[in-house]
Order: structure tokens, then C-alpha cells, then sequence
């Protein structure tokens, strides 16, 4: 979650139900659910990037995808976006914890994406960022290179 009030930007520190953390995860609520919901907003937000690649080059305008809550078998939010023209891509505004994050090339006509990340998990790189930091992914090869 991402919120923003006259400039500044927010985002979501810790989150708990109960005593139960369900940071980066679903919440399902019923109407006779009773529990406690707290939430904790910052506004020191992390943030990663790195740069993809292909063929041990920078790949110009790949498609990434950056899995933001849930699991690759069970997916929640996910930030897709185009690396600019010297391969570096960056998504801002982020809570701490563990992200996946999978690129690849979309000149690529065999290779369109992914069809569910849980069949490309393996091929995923793994990033975790605590508050307020700005993580670097490296570099992030593209699946259709990892995959051969």
C-alpha cells in the first residue's frame, strides 16, 4: 500500500490482526469476524532496483514483474514495469520484507511472460529490505536466458 498526503509518501510498516503479523498478506474479513487491525505507516519506505540482463548485456526495455504481497503460488499485489533504455529499473515506496522479482525480454515472440509465477519461482531473484533502505537486486537475468 501506498498512500501519499500533500507530498509526502507513506507506506505500510507493520501490520497485524491480533497478535498474528499479516504484513504482505490477504486479509480475509467476515462480517461476524471481531478482531484488531494495526497498522503502522512510515514514511521511511524502502526501495530496490537493479538492472536486467541478457546475454551478460543490459536489456533495453525489458518487462519486470516485482511480487509485492503473497507467494508465487498465491500471488497478491505484484508492480510490472519496463526497465528504461540501459536496463535499470527502480520501484520506490516500499514496506519492509522479502520480494521476488522476475524479468524478461518482450521481443522475445516465443516468450510473451510468464503464465502463473508459481511455475517460474526458481527463476525469480529474491531481494529483502528493512526500513527506509534502498536495496539493490544486482542484476536480473531474464527468465527465457535462466530457463535454457
Amino acid at each position: 500500500m501506498i498512500a501519499r498526503a500533500k507530498g509526502t509518501q507513506f507506506c505500510v510498516e507493520s501490520a497485524k490482526l491480533d497478535d498474528r503479523d499479516v504484513l504482505g498478506q490477504a486479509l480475509t474479513i467476515t462480517p461476524d469476524m471481531t478482531a484488531h487491525l494495526e497498522v503502522t505507516l512510515s514514511t521511511e519506505c524502502a526501495s530496490v532496483d537493479g538492472t536486467v540482463i541478457s546475454r551478460n548485456k543490459p536489456e533495453a526495455f525489458s518487462h519486470f514483474a516485482l511480487l509485492l504481497s503473497g507467494t508465487a503460488k498465491q500471488p497478491g499485489d505484484v508492480v510490472v514495469g519496463l526497465a528504461n533504455e540501459d536496463g535499470r529499473f527502480s520501484v520506490n515506496g516500499l514496506s519492509p520484507g522479502r520480494y521476488l522479482i522476475w524479468a524478461w525480454d518482450p521481443d522475445d515472440p516465443a516468450y510473451p511472460g510468464p503464465a502463473t509465477f508459481d511455475s517460474v519461482e526458481n527463476l525469480a531473484t529474491e531481494v529483502i529490505v528493512a526500513k527506509g533502505q534502498k536495496a539493490s537486486a544486482g542484476t536480473v537475468r531474464v527468465m527465457q536466458e535462466i530457463a535454457k
